[in-house]
């Protein structure tokens, strides 16, 4: 889908559709959300746009891409969803346009931003670069309160400018009426065909914003030869060059083409000046490659489409015809035709080869609805149309009437205007050229509120019955609610467009007049978010379709320092799914499978938070609390003290202590017969054994801790019962944890103490160790750090600092071999 309403004839049809079929999307819990990409940056106003065939860019060569409102293009893949690319295309110092009350631009019909409103176009040639090009226009203010319009050429693969571009937007030469990027509203999507020599040609359209100041209807012809874009427009056209308005807009459609090389171009223009000759506000227009006009229409009642007899009854103004685009389609033993609708809701059907100028039939007295028109054969009166009638039942000044695109499939017209509920109109078997004005209509929604929609219609190509129509509901664009998304089968039955999906509120906040993409089995949407600045693109295709659920986080506790490796079981979860530990988001996170994820847990403060997975359709589960952030474990400092004989033993620490810290100390001895009375110290502090002394072959050793100690200046103290030999007292401080968790002990003799294995109850412990020896600790065991060698007895204190809950076992080896005691104490 690399164009408005997917072909130059703007008819709206997915031909090649081979997944999505009414028989697949009907059944309920069949389809839905499947995908959601949000936080871009600025509302999304156009189609997006879909290419095949980027392999090297991404996982299945399909790259979806999408244009925002503060001057954004953004590149996803369209089956994995993750982002391939995304640009600001603004130079330094200027940004997109405020709009409003106080902003630069006093309308607020776009709101809060105006960017890229229309949608972009794709070249899929490569004659000029290696990948795909997208075409778009930018608008922009700088720091001087000049406004900016321009055309970039990027590489659809990489976002780089291509073409020598962007190139500015300014007054063609010759012009005697001057554009301006102040007032000028490039609303329309871009057209893109080639000349003869198969150079690009891009054409764009401007109409204006809430019909302020003296603005015209421009179209303007880029080209780009020699691999270089055009600095000023090759051809352009101004609908009122001695009037005023005519606008085109046609609620975001772009011009038609009737052929791929130098083909001719058909536009609606709005209210604006008619006579005719130069002006041709209120017309249908048919414009050569080279942008000279071959061609118009204008309707009888065009004077009070216009508003300019507002006094008749039944010209309340503001009913412009150019609210709609124009759609060019064949007849079965006919001629090419075209057909467009305004916001009358009369549908005008033309001849392509002769539109038929001013519409010489009397109006109605009044204006009365319906309106007339001069009907008959291609090569009757030139004036003569194929058809007109009042296509959209409810059609009213700005409640009812038609903004936006018809689709023509299967020789049906769909549309549905604002105010009415979808209808489809049949060309006529007898009377050839002409739809039957008794059409088949939806029964759900009863109507579309303003602004109506653009229908779309995908099948496969070749069984009609694979035909749907789907319309995005964008109502709720007034109001902050989602758009909706509605299916239908195409053929009718007993005259009815049987419903087969709503979406209900499950879409993005809507945005007027956007389109869907159909292409590979998923619906592409555009949107917004709730805050009116995020751009959403939400993805629907078949099922599964269920939510996500969340089972189990292992381990359940890590550092706030982050990193610490999770493994999350549940059920549904889906390629590219994302994981957020107290809404923070997790790192490395991989979909192992449907029901396996494995995550690095984030930074995050001290306590437990809610891990939540969420799936690209943005369901989630959660559990709550279910992972808990523990401080950081860490080293303070360590002292010693190795008398040959004492009742009592003072060990000052070197550095004034954290409050809250832990503090451990080892106590050992050469003998059997002492024992230890007490461990104080001067700041206060409780000890508790950690590891209750034990005996080894002439060795003792207990391991006594603190917790939540107080801060500042400290002395341990231990004393014995009476004299104890050899003593070596060994005292540490650690921050970041406070609570014993397991121990053990064991005494040898041999070349390496042991003790273990025991298994911790928490992923973030502390393990510490330490042994009493008869010989010398040569170093720490396996995995972990000697923070002290005592060295008058060469007895080890040595920790380990893990992550994962596990059995861990402490080892020291000892040389010579000889008699040890080892003990060990975990914390958490």
């Amino acid at each position: 889908m690399l164009t408005y309403h997917y072909d130059l004839a703007r008819d709206g049809v997915q031909g090649n559709e081979t997944v999505l079929t009414p028989a697949k999307i009907k059944p309920t819990g069949s389809f839905g959300k499947v995908g959601a990409i949000m936080g871009l940056q600025g509302q999304i106003y156009g189609q997006p746009l879909y290419v095949s065939g980027l392999n090297s860019v991404s996982s299945k060569g399909n790259v979806v891409l999408v244009a925002t409102q503060q001057d954004y293009v953004y590149a996803f893949d369209a089956d994995t969803y993750s982002k391939i690319w995304g640009n600001l295309y603004l130079p330094a110092g200027e940004k997109s346009l405020t709009s409003g009350s106080g902003g630069n631009i006093s309308c607020a019909d776009i709101t809060p931003n105006q960017g890229i409103t229309s949608t972009p176009v794709i070249d899929p040639r490569t004659t000029f670069n290696a990948n795909p090009t997208i075409y778009f226009t930018t608008s922009s203010i700088d720091s001087s309160d000049n406004f900016h319009q321009r055309l970039h050429a990027v590489d659809v693969t990489s976002g780089a400018e291509l073409y020598g571009g962007p190139v500015e937007i300014t007054t063609p030469a010759g012009s005697s009426v001057p554009f301006s990027a102040a007032l000028q509203l490039q609303r329309s999507s871009l057209t893109l065909t080639y000349d003869s020599s198969n150079n690009p040609q891009i054409y764009m359209s401007w109409g204006s914003n809430c019909d302020l100041g003296k603005y015209h209807g421009w179209v303007m012809k880029y080209t780009v030869t020699q691999g270089q874009l055009s600095t000023t427009p090759a051809a352009y056209f101004v609908t009122t060059p001695t009037g005023k308005q005519g606008g085109i807009w046609g609620a975001g459609a772009g011009l038609a083409a009737d052929n791929s090389v130098n083909g001719n171009l058909y536009i609606a223009a709005g209210n604006g000046t008619i006579d005719g000759v130069a002006n041709f506000g209120e017309s249908v227009l048919k414009l050569s490659s080279t942008l000279n006009l071959v061609d118009w229409y204008t309707p009888n009642n065009a004077m009070c489409l216009n508003g300019i007899k507002a006094d008749a009854p039944n010209c309340p103004g503001n009913e412009d015809l150019g609210s709609g685009g124009t759609v060019l389609f064949n007849v079965p033993g006919g001629v090419p035709e075209m057909a467009s609708v305004g916001k009358e809701g009369e549908i005008y059907v033309n001849y392509q080869a002769n539109l038929g100028h001013l519409d010489p039939a009397a109006p109605n007295q009044n204006y009365a609805a319906p309106a007339t028109c001069t009907t008959g054969p291609l090569g009757g009166s030139p004036n003569n149309i194929a058809q007109c009638f009042q296509g959209i039942v409810t059609a009213g000044p700005d409640v009812g009437g038609g903004y936006g695109t018809l689709a023509l499939w299967n020789n049906t017209m769909y549309l549905a205007g604002a105010g009415d509920t979808l209808r489809a109109y049949q060309l006529s078997s007898t009377n050839v050229g002409t739809f039957n004005t008794t059409g088949a209509a939806a029964t759900s929604p009863s109507h579309f509120p303003f602004p109506g929609a653009s229908p779309v219609v995908s099948w496969n190509g070749t069984s009609t019955s694979t035909g749907i129509v789907w319309v995005l509901q964008t109502s709720g664009y007034q109001f902050g609610n989602p758009a909706v998304l509605q299916a239908y089968t195409a053929v009718p039955n007993a005259g009815v467009l049987q419903s087969l999906y709503s979406t209900g509120s499950t879409g993005p906040v809507a945005v007027k007049f956007v389109v869907p993409t159909v292409a590979n089995g998923k619906v592409f949407i555009a949107g917004q978010g709730t805050n009116g600045t995020e751009g959403r693109l939400y993805v629907y295709g078949l099922c599964p379709c269920t939510g996500p659920t969340l089972k189990s986080a292992s381990p359940s506790t890590g550092s706030t320092t982050g990193g610490t490796p999770v493994s999350l079981t549940g059920t549904n979860f889906q390629t590219g799914a994302t994981v957020s530990f107290g809404g923070a988001p997790a790192s490395n996170v991989t979909v192992i499978s449907s029901t396996q994820i494995t995550a690095n847990a984030p930074a995050h403060a001290v306590g437990a938070v809610n891990v939540t997975v969420t799936n690209p359709d943005q369901q989630s589960a959660t559990i709550p609390n279910g992972f808990t952030f523990v401080a950081t474990i860490t080293f303070v400092q360590v002292q010693s003290s190795t008398p040959t004989s004492a009742t009592s033993v003072a060990v000052p620490y070197s550095y004034a202590q954290a409050a809250g810290d832990l503090n451990v100390v080892v106590v050992g001895w050469n003998d059997t017969v002492s024992t230890i009375s007490s461990v104080t110290d001067s700041a206060g502090n409780v000890y508790h054994p950690a590891a209750a002394m034990l005996r080894g072959t002439g060795l003792s050793q207990a391991i006594y801790y603190a917790t939540k100690i107080v801060g500042g200046a400290n002395t341990v103290t231990v004393t014995f019962n009476q004299a104890a030999k050899f003593v070596d007292i060994r005292i540490l401080e650690y921050s970041g944890v406070s609570t014993l968790d397991v121990n053990c002990g064991a005494a040898g003799n041999s070349t390496t103490s042991s003790c273990g294995p025991v298994s911790t109850s928490s992923a973030n412990e502390l393990i510490f160790a330490a042994a009493t020896v008869a010989t010398v600790n040569t170093g720490p065991g396996p995995g972990f750090t000697a923070r002290i060698i005592t060295k008058a007895d060469g007895d080890i204190a040595e920790d380990e600092i893990v992550n994962t809950i596990g059995p861990y076992t402490a080892t020291a080896p000892l040389s010579p071999a000889g008699q040890w005691v080892m003990q060990m104490a975990t914390f958490k």
